[in-house]
């Protein structure tokens, strides 16, 4: 199965956290580029500690979101057999987004799948996030 990609864990934990993250790494980054220039200590000390921020802020939504996830769906048997629909047509063996009870997951599929088609879970991945669904003939 291919690696999780950008857009797999964006989908996964949501828009919000990763553009505050980013926002905050952004200034850091750029407070402290400006204070090299400068050769300001008091603006280095400053941009390195909103670094710190951010860094702290992008590890503790991640390990937030991935613990609320797994721990409400802490037993794959809960999925399996339920049915969605795919949210984005994607290739066999590629992976996609799929629509399960008003919740966006991570998917992989076998077969060819195409927007709106209707979709079964067949196998939760280890990691508990990632669906392994087959078509459904409706």
């Amino acid at each position: 199965m291919p690696d999780d990609t950008l857009v797999d864990r964006l989908f996964l934990y949501g828009i919000r956290p990763f553009l505050i993250t980013v926002a905050i790494l952004i200034g850091g980054g750029y407070l402290t580029v400006y204070a090299i220039l400068r050769g300001d200590t008091d603006y280095l000390i400053s941009g390195i500690f909103i670094l710190m921020i951010g860094a702290g802020l992008g590890i503790g939504f991640h390990r937030t979101e991935t613990r609320k996830i797994t721990k409400k769906y802490f037993s794959a048997s809960t999925l399996v057999g339920k049915q969605g629909r795919a949210q984005v047509a994607f290739a066999a063996g590629t992976k996609g987004v799929v629509q399960l009870e008003n919740e966006l997951w991570s998917s992989f599929c076998e077969e060819d799948l195409q927007a709106g088609d209707a979709v079964e879970v067949v196998y939760v991945d280890p990691d508990k996030v990632t669906l392994r669904v087959r078509r459904v003939k409706e």
